[in-house]
């Protein structure tokens, strides 16, 4: 029973796809029986307890991210820092 493709189905499908990644659940996941499905399981935390849903490993990865990138602001402002003290040190030297 073939269906034509369409724009609201594709967006569907992008929404589960999306919804798989951010849980690490899958449609399939036993967790899900009685009726319950990935899209169900996300409206009903939605928008107050979204976090409740986000797989925790996910979180790590993110908050190592973050940190990383602090690290590398707070290199480069102290490189910044550093260059401008040598070249205020070399004029000075200069005088």
């Amino acid at each position: 029973m073939a269906r034509k493709a369409s724009m609201a189905g594709d967006m569907f499908s992008s929404g589960i796809l999306l919804l798989e990644m951010i849980t690490r659940r899958r449609p399939t996941d036993e967790i899900f029986e009685d009726g319950l499905n990935l899209n169900q399981f996300a409206k009903l935390v939605l928008p107050e307890r979204v976090m409740d849903i986000v797989d925790a490993s996910l979180l790590q990865e993110v908050q190592n991210i973050d940190e990383n990138v602090g690290n590398t602001r707070r290199s480069s402002r102290e490189r910044r820092v550093s260059i401008k003290d040598s070249q205020s040190l070399k004029s000075m030297n200069d005088e």
